[in-house]
């Protein structure tokens, strides 16, 4: 069905970070095993990462922070190589340069929850 799938679609497994910092978290598909959120021109994408792909795995590689809308239980991602996070925007994920604007706060905090295991 239509919403399993959207689900499947918009979930990720937070996992160690794939550049190995201790500090960091990468997240990986629940739908597409083995591909990590990460960016493209600035824009999220999926992708998988070669084992010898250093700028892939710094691309799949997250500094959590409490979320910057301020709201109880929210998570914003920092990217680790630039002062850009990753926020929903126009029905898109997008890493852009923090601004100090409610609506940007607002669409960089998300909010974690458990899933099962797969």
């Amino acid at each position: 069905n239509d919403s399993e799938l959207y689900w499947k679609d918009s979930t990720f497994k937070m996992s160690p970070a794939l550049d190995r910092a201790a500090w960091q978290a990468s997240f990986m598909s629940i739908n597409y095993q083995g591909r990590y959120m990460g960016s493209n021109q600035r824009l999220g994408f999926i992708h998988k990462c070669g084992i010898f792909d250093i700028s892939c795995r710094h691309n799949a590689s997250f500094n959590a922070y409490t979320g910057l809308s301020g709201s109880p239980n929210t998570v914003s991602l920092k990217i680790t190589y630039r002062d850009e996070f990753f926020r929903h925007q126009g029905h898109r994920m997008k890493l852009q340069k923090y601004i100090n604007q409610k609506l940007y706060r607002d669409d960089a905090s998300f909010i974690p929850d458990e899933v099962p295991c797969f």
